[in-house]
């Protein structure tokens, strides 16, 4: 069967069996894969009514404690030095990557958000040939409650005049967050040129009636089937790993 649909004025054909989406959910410093999952639950149920798509959910937990990396104490990550143990997580990520990815989105909330795009900045910084890239390239991403990844910031800068070639994003932004200032998480849409949906909330991932249908409209309006997928094994690469056909 054909199904057709309109999401932001571009219509797709789909043939077939429902494409399967997958997602990468990074959870903020102090919570977990599985406290994430519970609290983003409506979308996730939103994305199961979604029929034209399936939707594939990875809940990672942080492994340093609860967080993606480190810090000395008072210090917050828009005004760090360094993210100690950034690398490791990086790391964890792209090894789930390969087990169950690869993932066509990114939603990051706090830290999980920072941690999204530094992601984004340093897949762009690695195909432009300018950085150590990375094997987590999305369609698209999500980031709640951002603050500005202070030692990344020259990295995020070089992305000037190379904007275009980074993946959507939609930058959800509470006018009381009073943990992350919401100026630094609209410094970082600008940055990447996304698109921003501010809301009354503070501090969250933003699920109320209006924020799922913008959420779910976005993920649902840029993953595409097909572009995110895994190439065939070839028979060369095979046997390089001491397999054969």
């Amino acid at each position: 069967t054909t199904s057709l649909y309109d999401m932001y004025g571009k219509k797709v054909v789909l043939e077939g069996e429902r494409p399967t989406f997958r997602v990468l959910a990074l959870h903020g410093k102090g919570g977990s894969g599985e406290e994430f999952a519970q609290r983003v639950a409506p979308l996730v149920d939103a994305l199961d009514n979604e029929e034209l798509s399936q939707w594939r959910w990875s809940f990672p937990t942080a492994p340093h404690d609860n967080a993606w990396w480190t810090l000395p104490p008072g210090v917050r990550s828009f005004n760090a030095e360094a993210f100690d143990g950034i690398e490791a997580s990086i790391q964890a990520l792209e090894e789930l990557c390969e087990r169950e990815g690869p993932f066509d989105a990114v939603l990051g909330h706090s830290q999980g958000a920072m941690l999204t795009a530094v992601l984004l900045s340093r897949g762009l910084m690695g195909e432009m040939g300018e950085g150590p890239g990375t094997t987590i390239r999305p369609q698209c991403a999500i980031l709640t409650g951002a603050a500005w990844p202070n030692p990344y910031s020259q990295v995020i800068d070089d992305m000037v005049g190379a904007e275009t070639l980074l993946p959507p994003t939609l930058h959800c932004i509470g006018e009381k967050d009073t943990m992350n200032p919401p100026e630094q998480a609209a410094k970082l849409a600008h940055c990447f040129r996304g698109q921003v949906w501010g809301h009354e909330g503070g501090h969250i991932v933003p699920l109320g009636p209006g924020d799922l249908e913008r959420i779910s409209g976005f993920l649902v309006g840029h993953c595409r089937p097909g572009e995110n997928q895994k190439p065939p094994a070839t028979a060369s690469a095979l046997e390089s790993q001491g397999q054969s056909w």
